[in-house]
């Protein structure tokens, strides 16, 4: 059961754990999660792991798990996307927006903490799904697939490190610029400017000024709950200068 805070009732997600997953998306997962790091990751390991994994859809709007709960699995984003919300009511915030091949759940298993924070399905999100007890087991008993989980932690540790020294580094313009670059699919940041200023921890006018200006010099072009990327080395450079 998955809760929606914007709506009366809760919202469900649906595990299909009678759809058989195939070894070729087991490899995807793995590639997911080790990146261009080369691992040997044996048939046997890649034919457990998929034996192992379901199907899960979450709903637009729906909660993974709540903030201070421990999570039921792991997952890897298949389609859509998660963010990851922190605080409460009208201090509720987007730290983070989880997109295709990332994934969540594994870190407060493997501490066994609670998390920070609540997933919460921005769009219809499918995800490959694992179940913490499966979860455990396999990182337990396959030392490759253990490796594999370690690379994957020590890469999101890298990139968190790089990501906070993004949002914190240099003025204002600079940081709006390499957030937006850091953001953008296909050349557009489907956020709003709500969630983009969350993320980037500074109010909403001041990161509306500075897009403001970018778009007066043509590099974005402002829409409904998106920005459009139009000159991505004059945004490189603005990240620069």
């Amino acid at each position: 059961m998955f809760r929606d805070p914007a709506g009366p009732g809760p919202k469900t997600c649906r595990t299909a754990r009678n759809i058989p997953i195939t070894p070729r998306a087991a490899r995807w997962l793995i590639q997911c999660l080790t990146g261009d790091t080369a691992v040997d990751v044996p048939d046997g390991d890649v034919a457990e792991l998929a034996a192992h994994l379901a199907v899960r859809i979450l709903p637009a709007g729906a909660d993974a798990f709540a903030s201070g709960d421990r999570p039921d699995g792991v997952s890897v984003i298949r389609s859509g996307a998660i963010e990851l919300m922190i605080g409460e009511g009208p201090h509720r915030r987007v730290a983070q927006v989880l997109r295709q091949g990332d994934v969540f759940g594994d870190i407060p298993l493997l501490l066994d903490r609670d998390p920070p924070y609540r997933p919460r399905a921005a769009t219809t999100t499918t995800c490959l799904w694992i179940a913490a007890e499966d979860f455990r087991r396999l990182v337990s008993d396959r030392p490759v697939l253990a490796r594999v989980w370690l690379i994957s932690c020590a890469r999101r540790f890298f990139d968190s490190q790089a990501r906070l020294l993004r949002l914190v580094d240099g003025a204002l313009p600079q940081r709006v610029a390499r957030h937006l670059l850091s953001e953008a699919r296909d050349g557009v940041v489907a956020l709003p400017q709500a969630t983009l200023a969350a993320m980037l921890g500074i109010p909403r006018p001041s990161l509306n000024r500075v897009l403001r200006d970018f778009e007066r010099r043509r590099l974005i072009s402002l829409h409904y709950r998106q920005v459009r990327l139009l000159d991505i080395d004059g945004l490189r450079r603005a990240a620069h200068d």
